[in-house]
């Protein structure tokens, strides 16, 4: 997933929602997001983290103890930009 993402970030990617959005992982759901410009990202008060070296963020939310549900199949992204 990594290469994938590194792929993504420069470009050079076909499938970029393979590994953006909703993804099942070994514990439920994890959701990850693209923004370039943000320092950090929260929704539903939820804080993502941010894939080290990329600006990918990801939430796993067993790991946030927490469901799909609470978040929505469209959740809504909060986000500071680095600037």
């Amino acid at each position: 997933m990594i290469e994938a993402i590194q792929r993504l970030q420069s470009g050079s990617f076909h499938d970029p929602f393979s590994v953006l959005g909703w993804h099942p992982d070994q514990q439920g759901w994890v959701l990850r997001t693209f923004l370039p410009a943000a320092e950090r990202v929260r929704s539903g008060g939820q804080r993502f983290e941010r894939i080290e070296g990329t600006d990918c963020f990801e939430l796993s939310l067993s790991q946030a103890g927490i469901t799909r549900e609470k978040l929505g199949q469209h959740p809504v992204l909060q986000y500071k930009d680095k600037a």
